[in-house]
């Protein structure tokens, strides 16, 4: 199998990740039968590289097939990608060295004196197996479930629906699950994340029809878009694809003689129930264009020289025309609201979002 539970925990068979192939997994369990990889440099010094190769390496690292030896080191999955040139030069010098019968004595003293889970290393991003980790700033959370999404067809660490549930509550008319009970050609708003888009060619060949497969908490539908509002939006939803969206569709029901013609049945969540496209729209754009103040929430506890920096700082860098409102509490007593100065207006989006958590938490 290529994923299984165990536990509290899901196991991916190597062979789950997309584009590992049987010499790859074969070259690191070669690898691997002389004792655990310690981090990335390791793993690039042991395996053969020829087997398991740059693309090959990239697809684990997305899939979090490092993290478990990265982290007590320090390192995200980001800086291990900024890191993965110099950890495969040194892996092809050190392949080298073995066919030509050398031996590093200084890397054969370094393995000895690790701990006995091979995760012993001097400071945060220095390596066990001596190599550098550069500083490198941690990608998004959504650029991270797109990470594990293209490596595993799944997201694994989260789902990229989970932080805009309150965006759900207040756009959303339905959930996918709840479509079945939807009338026909009922209009419905879903917050949803565009999975695929394609497209074909009509049977006059002048025009094409868009399909999308749609996912939100719930499930999973497909999406027919007709001529016209594919050929209107088509540059927009290629840009849509992973990235949640507020869409808004008529909900089509299967009649007596079963799916109708294109008819894919890709979304199958939903049964053959689909909806049809009137317009779509990404989260963020909805959020430029619909919100009017952003609120900031924070102790004074967090409010310290560093904190109010980096809370500067996010706000410089999404500037906008959006005024934001800091509500100063101090716990168990007040809580100050003040209008910032129009230099930190912002434009409201995820990214910002993400930032201010950061500085306040």
């Amino acid at each position: 199998a290529r994923a299984r539970a165990s536990g509290l925990a899901i196991r991916f068979g190597l062979l789950g990740v997309k584009g590992v192939g049987q010499s790859a997994v074969d070259a690191i369990l070669r690898a691997r039968a002389d004792g655990p990889f310690v981090d990335l440099f390791d793993f690039c010094a042991r395996v053969d590289l020829r087997s398991c190769n740059r693309a090959n390496i990239e697809q684990l690292i997305k899939a979090g097939a490092f993290d478990e030896v990265s982290r007590p080191l320090g390192v995200h999955r980001a800086q291990a990608h900024a890191a993965l040139d110099a950890a495969l030069e040194a892996g092809k010098m050190r392949m080298k060295d073995r066919e030509e019968g050398q031996t590093d004595l200084l890397g054969m003293l370094g393995r000895g004196s690790r701990d006995p889970a091979g995760r012993a290393g001097d400071a945060p991003g220095r390596a066990a197996s001596g190599g550098d980790y550069p500083q490198k700033q941690e990608e998004s959370r959504r650029e991270m479930l797109k990470g594990e999404k293209a490596a595993l067809g799944c997201y694994v660490s989260g789902h990229p629906l989970e932080k805009f549930q309150a965006d759900t509550a207040r756009l959303a008319t339905a959930t996918i699950s709840s479509l079945a009970d939807a009338r026909d050609e009922a209009t419905v708003s879903l917050v949803a994340v565009v999975e695929s888009i394609r497209d074909k060619s009509t049977r006059g060949g002048k025009s094409r029809v868009g399909f999308l497969v749609v996912e939100d908490l719930t499930g999973r539908v497909e999406c027919v878009v007709p001529p016209a509002v594919f050929a209107d939006l088509e540059a927009r939803l290629r840009e849509c694809v992973g990235e949640p969206c507020l869409i808004k569709a008529s909900v089509e029901h299967p009649d007596e003689s079963g799916p109708g013609p294109g008819r894919e049945g890709e979304g199958d969540d939903a049964g053959s129930i689909r909806l049809v496209l009137q317009s779509a729209e990404s989260i963020d754009e909805v959020r430029r264009t619909r919100t009017k103040e952003v609120h900031v929430y924070a102790s004074v506890d967090d409010m310290g020289g560093p904190g109010l920096d980096s809370l500067g700082d996010a706000l410089r860098a999404n500037h906008g025309r959006c005024p934001v409102i800091l509500h100063l509490r101090i716990p168990g007593e007040s809580e100050t609201e003040m209008m910032l100065p129009e230099t930190l207006a912002v434009t409201p989006s995820d990214a910002l979002l993400e930032q201010i958590e950061r500085a306040v938490t």
